[in-house]
This record gives C-alpha cells, structure tokens and sequence, in this order.
C-alpha cells in the first residue's frame, strides 16, 4: 500500500467492517452446522462491539477496537447461549482477525484504479487489528493505504475522526467520497463534508432524514466511478 501524499486524484475512502469486510462470516465459518445460532451471535456481537467501542470513547477510554471485540464477543456468547467452550470462543476471534471480504470489494477497488482513482480504507480498528484484516481479505496489493483512528483516539461519527482522516490525506472532502454500509458513518462523513455514499445491503430505510447522503447503493458494484 501507498502513502497519504496530497493527490488530485479521485479518491474513495471506504469503511472497513460492514463495507469491506463481512463482519457475519467468523460466525458463520466456525458454526458453520448451526446457521440459527450463526446468524444470532454475529447479530449480537457486532451490536455490543459498536456499543462498547462507542461507550469508551464517551467515557475517555483509550480506543482499541479488538479490546471492545473480545469484550463483545463475551458478552454475545452468554445472551446467545453458547458460552462455556474456550475452544468455540478462541476459533471465533481468529476467524474474526481473518474476515472474508465482499465479493463487490475488490471489483469496485480496482475498477476506482483503472479510472485513476485512489482507495484508502479508514477503520475504528487499531492498526494491528487493520492491517491483518486487510492482508487476510486479499485487498492489501490493491489499497493505496489503511488508516486506523488510532492517531486521533476516538471513533467515528466523531467528528474528530473525519477530520483527523482528510488532514492526514490532505483531501478536500467535498471532491471525495466515503463509502460505508453503516448509515451512521455514512451520515458522520456527510456531515463532515464528504460525499457520503451507504451501501445498503440489507435495503434498510435510511435511519438520519436530516443528513441526507450523497448516494445510497445496495452494492459496490453502485458505485460512482
């Protein structure tokens, strides 16, 4: 990958886990013969991981993305009824540290480079946790760069961490695009001045009417490039 040198080029800065990454499939992988109980954790979890993520940057806590995982995962193995097995709790964080990417995420990444363009993943993830989950997904050759909001020590929709994003690249973000399927981020960016793009996948009704985005796609292959 890349450095974060000013660039004319156009330049699309995706979210990771959610857009990129499908944040379902450690669940699914390691319960592969139970689908119900797949489905249910990876619900929970993601759920009470953004929760706790959120919750340490509202209470100054320093900001580690796999921290508020493991503590989610603990928490989504006992609402779940799966709690009790190391083993099944140790199998699930490793497939979660090697997340399968999108089928849409490489296509749309280098269909962004054959048109000129720069794409740069930018994640609540520390960095460890990022650059790992990046080379697992097979999108580290194709990515000009990975940015964790480790440097700026809080988590998106912060506005801080926007803002911390576009000065390490020195982009103008209104001649940028943020892509992320969570409505949320994608509202954070757009407020931030981005041309915020969410990727509705799930074709869920768009929850922040008062920050309308740029596009809604229900796929990376939507995108505009």
């Amino acid at each position: 990958m890349g450095g974060t040198n000013v660039s004319q080029q156009p330049v699309y800065v995706f979210d990771a886990y959610g857009t990129l990454f499908d944040v379902a499939a450690a669940a699914r992988r390691v319960l592969a013969g139970h689908p119900g109980d797949a489905r249910l954790l990876a619900e929970i979890w993601r759920g009470r991981q953004l929760e706790y993520a959120w919750t340490d940057t509202a209470l100054g806590q320093p900001t580690n993305f796999w921290d508020a995982t493991t503590r989610a995962l603990d928490t989504a193995l006992i609402l779940a009824g799966l709690d009790g097995d190391a083993n099944l709790r140790d199998a699930l964080l490793a497939a979660y540290a090697e997340l399968d990417a999108y089928e849409d995420a490489l296509p749309a990444i280098q269909r962004i480079s054959a048109q000129g363009g720069r794409s740069v993943v930018y994640s609540n993830a520390d960095g460890e946790m990022l650059r790992k989950s990046v080379a697992a997904a097979g999108l580290d050759a194709a990515l000009d760069d990975a940015i964790s909001v480790d440097g700026v020590g809080v988590y998106k929709p912060h506005p801080d961490a926007y803002a911390y994003m576009r000065a390490l690249l020195g982009i103008d973000a209104k001649a940028a695009f943020f892509v992320s399927s969570n409505p949320w981020d994608a509202a954070g960016a757009t407020k931030a001045g981005f041309n915020g793009i969410w990727i509705n996948r799930q074709r869920h009704p768009y929850p922040f009417p008062a920050v309308p985005v740029f596009r809604e796609a229900v796929s990376l292959a939507e995108l505009p490039v």
